[in-house]
């Protein structure tokens, strides 16, 4: 399993069927990885694996609010981030930190 973190590793989360029967993984475990959250399937034949995302904030004590779905985060609505967690799908997520001593953080953007 960790050559097949390895492989999406080198290419930028993907990996193919062919890339895991190298290592001597059938292509009905890449489907039970799939079915079960562990990989998404893209395409036939093409995996890509699940991403974990954690946000941090250099301020002692800020609160971090997030989107993942592109729209601009507020704190009235929006999630509170909690720890990390693992997207599903290709998503845009938007944060920004408050702290009580610090001026608001401007908005941070990543696909």
């Amino acid at each position: 399993m960790n050559e097949l973190i390895e492989f999406a590793d080198e290419n930028e989360g993907l990996l193919t069927s062919k890339q895991a029967r190298s290592v001597d993984i059938l292509d009905s475990v890449l489907v039970r990885l799939a079915h079960c959250g562990r990989l998404e399937r893209l395409a036939r034949g093409v995996y890509s694996s699940l991403q974990t995302l954690a946000l941090s904030d250099a301020a002692d004590g800020a609160t971090i609010f997030y989107t993942t779905y592109g729209s601009t985060p507020t704190t009235v609505g929006y999630e509170q981030y909690g720890g990390p967690f693992t997207l599903t799908q290709s998503r845009t997520v938007k944060a920004f930190a408050e702290a009580t001593t610090y001026s608001t953080s401007a908005v941070a953007s990543a696909i």
